[in-house]
């Protein structure tokens, strides 16, 4: 007759009680998943970064053009608006974006002096 052994409580939690097994697997599956939210939402604000450089390197020109009585063909959705107060000829451009599903405004302003 064999008797049956009683665990102590300790010996019952040292004991698993599922397989790990896949668990290597599921670690894996969101970090792959956490890189790819962060590299997407870091390509997203570099688009955006990119996006202003460009707004701003067009207000320069804007303004360098019209200081000079140049017309400079403006790219398509960007509005611009041009002001001038006391020998300083003012441009600002504007931009509507569209960020992680947000609409948002980019705007530059450039300054030159016209003589």
């Amino acid at each position: 007759m064999v008797k049956a052994s009683r665990q102590s409580a300790l010996e019952r939690i040292k004991q698993p009680i599922r397989s790990s097994a896949g668990f290597v697997t599921v670690e894996l599956a969101i970090a792959i998943a956490t890189l790819a939210l962060a590299v997407s939402t870091i390509v997203a604000g570099l688009s955006l970064y990119l996006s202003q450089l460009n707004l701003v390197d067009t207000a320069h020109t804007a303004a360098r053009m019209a200081a000079r009585g140049e017309v400079m063909r403006i790219p398509t959705g960007v509005r611009m608006q041009q002001s001038f107060v006391d020998g300083v000829l003012y441009v600002n451009v504007a931009r509507d974006i569209s960020f992680l599903s947000k609409s948002m405004q980019l705007q530059a302003t450039a300054s030159v002096v016209v003589e």
